[in-house]
């Protein structure tokens, strides 16, 4: 631990499993007072405890990030509690099947209405609605740290999964364009863009390709994950990804050390797509 966040207050969305908790608690290990935010107010309250225990700083909060009202609230209450907010990780997100009746692959018309809209509306407008939120208190201070977590099927997308990767290339471009307007009082904005990791929306993702891929029919979750991370070596690395390697280059970027970039959408994935 080198507490480089010391005394900084972060707000980690989706944070009560996968890369949001790894993040949220790699930062509480750097020294920041984590807001753990998620829909699920267990899985924000055991990553919370789990962070307290290791004697770092912690609040869970329940809120969804496409309820504007919820994430000002949430936002009202850490200022009124804490005084300040440094840092935010907009990591919410959805890989967007909630009908059940959208299949992967092509054509686009396997997908839903409902499914394309969902996606959306966490994968993107919920970061817009977190930065909303935030944005006169960084402004006023002149300094914040705002770090979006996209994909690398954002910057590769994948015929497969044409909805998350058509919001996930979204969140890249609002990055730039808040970066802009936001440098002038000393703010970043960057975008991290994982490769596959086995996270609770992976899981959910493999599930699916069991059901629908013929040669990953009969294996398990984890097996199909397994099969398609071996199928494309992700990338250079050659190897499954582990959440702490995103949350590393989260405090990274949350740090000091990164107030000279912004703007910027860093790929935590070899060049290989997905799709």
């Amino acid at each position: 631990m080198c507490n480089r966040l010391e005394g900084k207050v972060a707000i980690i969305t989706g944070s009560g499993s996968g890369l949001g908790r790894a993040t949220a608690i790699l930062m509480a290990e750097e020294g920041a007072t984590v807001i753990v935010n998620d829909v699920n107010l267990v899985n924000a309250r055991a990553v919370a405890s789990e962070i307290k225990a290791k004697k770092g700083k912690a609040l869970a909060i329940k809120a969804d990030v496409t309820k504007s009202p919820q994430i000002k609230k949430m936002v009202d209450r850490v200022l009124k509690r804490f005084g300040q907010i440094d840092i935010l990780v907009n990591n919410a997100g959805t890989g967007g099947d909630v009908s059940g009746k959208s299949k992967l692959g092509p054509p686009i018309t396997n997908i839903e209405d409902e499914d394309w809209d969902y996606t959306f509306a966490v994968n993107v407008r919920g970061i817009f609605a977190c930065c909303k939120a935030v944005y006169d208190h960084m402004k006023g201070r002149k300094y914040g740290k705002i770090i979006n977590i996209s994909s690398q099927a954002g910057k590769r997308p994948s015929v497969l999964i044409p909805a998350y990767s058509a919001s996930k290339a979204a969140v890249i471009s609002f990055t730039e364009v808040l970066s802009q307007e936001l440098a002038p009082y000393g703010i970043n904005v960057n975008a991290i863009c994982p490769g596959i990791i086995w996270t609770p929306m992976w899981e959910k993702f493999a599930r699916q390709q069991t059901e629908q891929n013929p040669r990953l029919k009969g294996l398990t979750p984890k097996q199909a994950f397994d099969a398609i991370v071996t199928g494309i070596g992700q990338g250079l690395t050659k190897g499954e990804q582990q959440p702490e390697d995103i949350a590393m280059l989260a405090v990274f970027l949350a740090s000091e050390e990164s107030k000279r970039i912004t703007g910027e959408a860093i790929m935590v994935a070899g060049p290989t797509p997905i799709g």
